[in-house]
This record gives structure tokens, sequence and C-alpha cells, in this order.
């Protein structure tokens, strides 16, 4: 076989009979520490899996690559014996999908380009590369960078970019797929159309009870600022605010730590909860005050009438049971 599309298109039981391969293509994302090695030829990309491909490749290094085909865990790959260098090539024309092309797989291995807004931005230390959440028409999508094109990562939230990277998909142990990353070969492949609005901490506070309401003039996907009292906080997962009677969930990648009593400002996207709305994607400004929200005292039967979702309350019971969910252990009153 000498082209990755002929690889990509045999079924499983084909490609265990190790098909002999020879291919030559460019290297579009390399990163041994993730466990990343894709070539694109002329016809598809691949994904290449083995001790045998060199550890100092970088994107845009032309390569020839013989060895057998595999069936992979998701999709066909390439096990290299021998990784030859030919020299330098550009890297392959992005070609642009949806979400919902990249959510069906096929995509996978590819070099794509897609278009939306940076909601929120972290480095992951393991990994050695920025995560950023992409919010496309579809879905978000996780994109994942060694360097960037700005000094400061956290002015990319709320930018609106296009993005080229390759298509890596995340699957189980039954070749069923549950995510894509797209890993991003360069900074200046991670291109800002439209930089961020205003400082978001800027603009009015709006009422937390005034969230999901009817505005005929709100801004389409545009982030907003609440305020209130900490009643609860999670670091890195989310937060519960209070306003007077009013509260709401606050979802964030914040590591930043704060106490109930907490006086703060959030900055995020409004969306829908299971029961009430959430901001989401949310950043925190601190502000000074002390405590004043006191819990309201309910009976079970009125805790269950869902009148005071978020709200800080105080209810008397007899424990009946306790057990480990995650890291917490929770009570049964």
């Amino acid at each position: 076989m000498s082209t990755a599309a002929a690889v990509r298109e045999l079924t499983v039981e084909q490609a265990l009979q190790k098909h002999r391969v020879r291919l030559r293509g460019v290297v579009t994302f390399f990163d041994p520490v993730i466990s990343s090695r894709f070539v694109q030829d002329e016809s598809a990309g691949i994904y290449l899996h083995g001790t045998a491909t060199p550890t100092n490749l970088v994107p845009g290094d032309l390569i020839e690559v013989v060895g057998v085909t595999s069936p992979g865990e998701y999709a066909p790959i390439v096990v290299p014996e021998r990784v030859t260098m030919i020299g330098k090539a550009p890297l392959p024309t992005a070609k642009p999908v949806s979400y919902e092309r990249l959510a069906t797989g096929r995509e996978d291995s590819q070099f794509v380009e897609i278009s939306g807004s940076v909601r929120s931005i972290q480095f992951r230390t393991a990994a050695q590369h920025y995560q950023l959440e992409v919010v496309t028409s579809g879905g978000r999508v996780a994109v994942y960078c060694k360097e960037l094109p700005v000094s400061q990562p956290q002015s990319l939230i709320d930018c609106t970019v296009r993005v080229r990277g390759v298509v890596s998909t995340q699957f189980n142990r039954k070749r069923q797929l549950f995510s894509v990353r797209l890993m991003v070969p360069r900074p200046d492949y991670l291109i800002v159309d439209q930089p961020a609005r205003a400082d978001p901490f800027s603009s009015p506070a709006r009422p937390i009870g005034s969230l999901l309401q009817f505005s005929p003039h709100e801004p389409v996907s545009s982030r907003i600022k609440i305020a209130g009292e900490v009643t609860y906080f999670e670091p890195g997962q989310k937060a519960y605010l209070q306003e007077g009677d009013q509260g709401v969930e606050v979802r964030t990648r914040s590591e930043e730590l704060f106490q109930p009593g907490d006086q703060v400002e959030a900055a995020g996207y409004v969306g829908q909860g299971v029961y009430t709305p959430v901001l989401q994607d949310a950043v925190f400004r601190r502000l000074p005050g002390q405590p004043s929200i006191r819990p309201k005292t309910l009976t079970a039967k009125e805790v269950l009438k869902g009148q005071h979702d978020c709200l800080l309350i105080r209810v008397s019971g007899r424990v009946l049971d306790q057990a480990l969910v995650g890291p917490d252990r929770k009570s049964v009153v």
C-alpha cells in the first residue's frame, strides 16, 4: 500500500493482516509525550504508532514510512518499521469542517480547520500543552497548543478564532468515539479573527434573577457579569453565588480559592441548567465586603418543592446513611 487513504479503507480484519505499507508524507503534528504522531500524504492523514518512529520529528518534516497496517484502537493506523527523513514540505491545506462532521469521527487524523469562540484556557502540566475550549455552532472542541500566538493566554478568552490542526479522537475499548481534540502544530495556526470584547468586569452586573429572562436586545453569546456571595466552591469545578433571595450555579475552570462568605463578581456565559440557569466558563474578581447571607431554615417538604434551588438553606433531620461519592462523603437525612 502506498497511500494513507488505502490504509484507512481497511476493515479491522484486513488491517490485522499486517499489509506492507510504504508511503511518503508530511508530519502534521508530532509529540511523543502525548502519544500524537500524525503524517499526511496527498490522499489522507494517518496515525503512526510504535517505537520505530524517531522522537525528533517536527511538523513540516517530509518523511518516508515503511511499515505494516494495524487496526489501531479506533481507526486503521500504520506501525512503522523504518522512517526516513527526506526534507521539508508545506503542511497540507486545512479542510474546513463543522462540529457535526468532527463528531462523526470520519476526520480522524486529518488536517482540518474549525471556527469558534474561545471559552477557557488552561496549561496542562503533564502534557506541556495549553488546552483551549472552543465553542462552535454545534458544540465544544478541545484544542491543544504547545505555543500560543499571544503573550497573555487569558487574552484569548472570548476571541473568535480559526483553528487549524489534526483531529485526534478519544475512544473507549469498544472502538467507540466519545470525544475529539484538535492538535495545533504551530502558534500561527491559531488565528484570531475577532478580538475579545471589552473587559467583562467593566459592564454593569446583571441581577441573578434576570438570567435567561426575555430580553430582545441581549447580545448573542456575549459574556455577562453577575455579583454575589459565595455559598459553596469547588476549585476548577463550580461555585454557587447568592444575591439576596436569588442563587445560581457558576461553572468554572478557575483554581483560585474562595471561601463561603466571599464577595465576588463572576463573568461568563449564560446557559440552561437542568432546572435553573447556569453561568458557564466563568472567571472571578473579588470584591470587598463581609458575609451577609444567612441560611433559610426549611422543612424537608419545603426543600422538595424546588423553589430554593441554588440557595443556602438549613434543614434538620436524622442521618440515615453515609456514602462516598468521588472524593466527598454524602449523607442521607
